[in-house]
């Protein structure tokens, strides 16, 4: 019984590692912007991304079973994405074929280097959204 419990908790050490290393990943380096969306009710919810630039925009990803933001900006119609500490609002323009998603993809490669390879082990790359955003003048 007690080897089980050493197991166990040699596994949950290993878990945690693991999701600190990818927080840590996500969270250093190179730019990481604040998206603000509407939730029902009149709140707002704040998560924190990765960005790039593309023919004129601000590109973003989603994971596939998207995440809240992603319904919350379109049922709102816009966000506002805080980038070098200034607001901006935008409508959300997403895209879910393969040419836009891979080339989204390769530029955060690029930018985010081997944090976005370690990032890709628990990514399903090919079942993400590429979201472009549209400045509100």
């Amino acid at each position: 019984m007690k080897s089980i419990l050493v197991g166990l908790g040699i596994l949950l050490a290993f878990a945690l590692l693991f999701i600190g290393a990818i927080i840590v990943a996500s969270e250093t380096g190179t730019e990481v912007v604040t998206v603000k969306t509407a939730r029902s009710g009149g709140t707002t919810k704040s998560t924190r991304l990765w960005v790039v630039d593309d023919g004129g925009y601000a590109w973003l990803r989603a994971g596939m079973g998207h995440a809240a933001w992603v319904g919350q900006a379109q049922t709102a119609g816009d966000l506002v994405m805080t980038r070098a500490g200034v607001d901006h609002r935008y409508r959300v323009a997403v895209f879910d074929d393969p040419e836009t998603r891979d080339r989204i993809h390769r530029l955060m490669a690029e930018k985010y280097g081997a944090r976005d390879r370690f990032i890709d082990m628990i990514r399903e790359s090919a079942r993400s959204i590429a979201i472009r955003l549209e400045a509100i003048e």
